[in-house]
């Protein structure tokens, strides 16, 4: 039976992550007439240089050819990222302990230790969070000692600052993302994290808080258009990996409202890199998963936007006049002085109409517009079934 592009790319995302050896019917149909289709699938979900070392160590990759040289710089691409992402880290920390600013590193920074190779988990920033309190000290501390500059302005829960050499550095002061039940487990991150040793300003999360912590944060792109195979593979390498108590993050996800989706998602891991059956449920959510690559796609966000407005025109409203919960994560000075409300919607207008992203509102406008009823409904029903609507 011939295979999909899609169950080559498991395979090859198995045989180099997990360690499993690729059986000898797919060998025979990794052929170079489909390179090019796993090369997209594998760089939409920014897995392309882990596909690139399962193709390269199976003997895949023709000497000297332009498949070679494609894949390959993918991989020595993830490798020079980490080796630059992890200087910038270890600059950082010391920074941070020096001035004795408690901090919290977050995401990829803690995972990468997990995977056989810490390239493999590649991200595009490094994230850490500091006390609210210690922001501006931080800031002021990382430009003086590591060379960092401030770019953008204060976003709803982080700063971003880059240093000398690029690397970009998420500098979180919250982790709340403005989802009513999420941020009612997300806003107590403190009381779960201890130091590293006594005198040490270097924190690290319980298990099982880091596990929901990694779900919520997926919930929460799911919901704004999709997460990303990696992200499936994140929660996999922690079930392994990882020593948890699963009754406690059960515990957790259920305060937040994600629940259904962890056990979806915990199933849906099993059935990509372990080879379990899946339900009806796992394959609506591959699909939409699949489809919707790393970053998701504005299509799903604008049908999960139409779906929690309850309806296109509702939601083109909102886009136009947001609501004030959703003004906050944009416009944070409208938290403290309820009164620039009416200021900001207008600031916000002149802002998509004269710094370059009347273009991408006016897709946002034309994408909703053109939504069938048929992938609304689509979508409505898998966030029905992940009791998602709410979150």
């Amino acid at each position: 039976m011939k295979r999909s592009i899609e169950e080559i790319f498991f395979e090859l995302l198995r045989s180099e992550v997990c360690g499993a050896e690729l059986s000898f019917e797919i060998k025979n149909e990794i052929l170079p007439e489909s390179f090019s289709s796993i090369y997209k699938l594998a760089k939409s979900h920014d897995l392309a240089h882990v596909v690139a070392e399962a193709l390269k160590k199976n003997g895949f990759l023709p000497e000297d050819s332009s498949e070679e040289m494609l894949f390959l710089k993918e991989r020595n691409m993830a490798i020079y990222r980490y080796e630059q992402m992890q200087y910038e880290y270890i600059r950082i920390t010391r920074t941070l302990e020096e001035f004795n600013i408690p901090y919290l590193p977050l995401k990829g920074a803690v995972l990468r230790k997990y995977y056989r190779e810490p390239w493999h988990r590649t991200s595009c920033d490094v994230d850490i969070l500091v006390q609210e309190d210690d922001l501006k000290k931080a800031v002021k501390a990382l430009k003086k000692n590591a060379d960092f500059c401030v770019k953008g302005r204060l976003k709803h829960h982080d700063l971003s600052m880059f240093s000398s050499m690029g690397v970009h550095l998420e500098l979180h002061y919250s982790i709340c993302e403005y989802r009513k039940q999420l941020d009612e487990v997300l806003s107590q991150v403190w009381n779960h994290a201890c130091p590293v040793e006594s005198k040490s300003y270097h924190y690290v999360l319980s298990n099982e808080f880091f596990m929901f912590h990694i779900l919520a944060h997926m919930a929460f792109h799911f919901i704004r258009g999709g997460c990303g195979v990696r992200a499936v593979l994140d929660v996999w390498i922690l079930n392994r990996f990882m020593q948890y108590d699963r009754k406690k993050v059960e515990e957790l996800c259920e305060k937040a409202g994600i629940l259904t989706f962890f056990h979806t998602v915990y199933l849906l891991a099993d059935v990509w890199f372990s080879g379990k059956e899946g339900n009806e449920l796992t394959q609506q959510v591959g699909k939409y998963i699949l489809e919707a690559g790393v970053y998701g796609t504005k299509e799903n966000r604008m049908a999960v936007n139409s779906v929690q407005s309850r309806g296109r025109f509702k939601y083109l409203l909102s886009y136009i006049f947001p609501p004030y919960s959703m003004l906050i994560k944009q416009y944070p000075i409208v938290q403290k002085f309820k009164i620039l409300y009416p200021f900001c919607i207008v600031y916000r207008w002149f802002a998509r109409l004269f710094q370059g992203r009347a273009k991408s509102a006016f897709k946002n406008v034309k994408v909703t517009v053109k939504q069938t009823g048929q992938r609304v409904g689509d979508v409505q029903n898998i966030l029905n079934q992940l009791e998602l609507q709410n979150v």
